[in-house]
């Protein structure tokens, strides 16, 4: 099923506060940097959108009702997309963090299931925020294993992927998607992954013998300081440099080595005059062009 966002902010007699060219002052209130401004009015714009969704389901339009629930899904994440650069340039990484999953991860489900995602720019912001995940230090994330005792679907609360319930988990129906409810749950283990589908539990900490160590969130620290606005471009690529050894201070022989492949200093690069390290290269590219005449069709 695809959802065409032109039907909410395009809707015709308009919609008062949720048009295009409202949605257009949210994201010129954040390449300002206003962030107050900017979460007001993606607010108002969500709860307008959450608003019709509610109305078209009362009426029995579900075809609108689908639609609205697929713009109201696309303003949350303009939203946490607002909060997220608040954070970060306030200089608090971590809170961030979490920000940017609830942002990229409603903008993906946008440009996936909405056919003309492109019209508001939700393609380049994907790109955007994911150059500033990258950024970030957190490599290895945890994830729960459990048992459910019981599972029944959202909607109509029959057991999922039973010939008695019509539903398919991740379908939308009449404004509502249909999600799979596990209860009753036996807890197993925690894993350690690199690439789950929640990067929200991360490993935030790690140790070296005795030393307990954070992550560094330097490059994220770096950003406000040399990008002159949220709607930039920012490309990631993550490579290698040569550092001399003089960067790391004293190493003993049972030290980590820098160049981060697990040994120790003594069986890894001592005898090497320079050390390879792990590096990102940044590229800061040109301004997302918000404006009406940039919306195609």
């Amino acid at each position: 099923m695809t959802f065409r966002l032109a039907s909410v902010f395009e809707r015709e007699p308009p919609v008062e506060d949720l048009t295009r060219e409202a949605l257009i002052t949210v994201f010129r209130e954040l390449a300002s940097r206003n962030f107050d401004v900017a979460k007001s009015h993606a607010t108002n714009l969500a709860s307008a959108a959450k608003s019709l969704k509610l109305d078209a389901q009362k009426k029995g339009d579900c075809s609108f009702a689908d639609a609205a629930y697929a713009a109201s899904r696309f303003l949350s994440s303009v939203l946490a997309m607002v909060r997220m650069w608040e954070e970060i340039y306030a200089d608090r990484p971590r809170p961030a963090w979490d920000l940017l999953q609830d942002s990229i991860e409603g903008l993906r489900w946008t440009s996936q299931n909405c056919e003309d995602a492109s019209r508001y720019f939700v393609d380049s912001f994907v790109q955007q925020l994911s150059g500033v995940e990258t950024m970030y230090p957190f490599r290895i994330f945890s994830s729960i294993e459990v048992i459910a005792q019981r599972s029944r679907c959202s909607l109509c609360n029959r057991p999922p992927l039973s010939l008695a319930c019509p539903h398919i988990p991740g379908e939308v129906y009449c404004g509502e998607m249909a999600l799979v409810v596990h209860e009753d749950l036996k807890f197993l283990a925690v894993s350690l992954v690199p690439n789950p589908d929640d990067k929200r539990c991360v490993i935030e900490q790690f140790s070296e013998g005795a030393e307990m160590h954070s992550f560094s969130f330097a490059a994220i620290h770096a950003l406000p300081s040399n990008l002159d606005s949220p709607l930039r471009m920012v490309s990631v690529v993550r490579g290698r440099r040569v550092a001399s050894k003089s960067e790391f201070g004293p190493l003993g022989d049972l030290s980590p080595c820098p160049c981060l492949s697990g040994k120790g200093y003594s069986m890894c690069c001592k005898t090497r005059a320079t050390i390879e390290v792990p590096h990102l290269y940044v590229t800061l590219g040109e301004q997302i062009s918000v404006d009406e005449r940039n919306i195609t069709s």
